[in-house]
């Protein structure tokens, strides 16, 4: 693959937005829980204002982002949807992500388990 671009060579830090969620700092209330499920029941949301995936520099964003969480959630503990993103990676034909993975486990990105974690646990084949 001399001179191809490979997916994890154009990250870049990216911001995502969204206008349909609200963010709420500390504890738990249910009376809010509640009166903010049934405020967003009632609403009429405009597809219009809702950020999709609308070109190629978005989903790079988004993908970015996702990479830089599996890293991060791979320290504490891996979660479904990191797997799902992998698996996704690889079925969109990233045949060197076993490679890459192997590499931030000698360089200490990722937990020197995380390989056998993805296979084991959540079935990912590489």
């Amino acid at each position: 693959m001399v001179g191809e671009k490979l997916w994890y060579d154009t990250w870049k830090p990216a911001s995502m937005t969204t206008t349909t969620s609200e963010i709420i700092w500390g504890p738990e209330n249910s009376n809010y829980i509640l009166e903010t499920i049934k405020k967003l029941s009632s609403s009429n949301l405009s597809t219009e204002s809702i950020h999709g995936f609308n070109s190629t520099e978005n989903l790079q964003a988004s993908l970015n982002t996702s990479i830089r969480l599996f890293i991060a959630n791979a320290s504490f503990g891996l979660l479904e949807e990191d797997a799902m993103l992998l698996k996704s990676i690889v079925k969109w034909g990233a045949s060197d992500l076993k490679d890459t993975l192997l590499t931030w486990q000698k360089e200490g990105v990722i937990p020197n388990n995380t390989i056998s974690i993805l296979k084991e646990d959540y079935n990912l084949k590489l």
